[in-house]
């Protein structure tokens, strides 16, 4: 995502090599969805059971 998008044509990103440029809907796959649900039914399983839950948590500290 750009401050800006959408991103302009003369930017250097769309020349870099080191640069993959993919759209929003780039994770999306045949998958995507079980994979999903998958997460969220084991983190509610662990918060039922009175768990911290273990998947896709944020890391404040890091910030990601």
């Amino acid at each position: 995502m750009f401050e800006k998008e959408p991103l302009e044509e003369d930017s250097p990103l769309w020349q870099m090599d080191n640069v993959i440029m993919t759209p929003h809907n780039s994770g999306a796959t045949v998958h995507y969805h079980e994979r999903a649900m998958e997460i969220v039914f084991r983190n509610l399983q662990d918060y039922v059971q009175g768990r911290t839950p273990s998947r896709n948590l944020v890391n404040l500290e890091k910030q990601y």
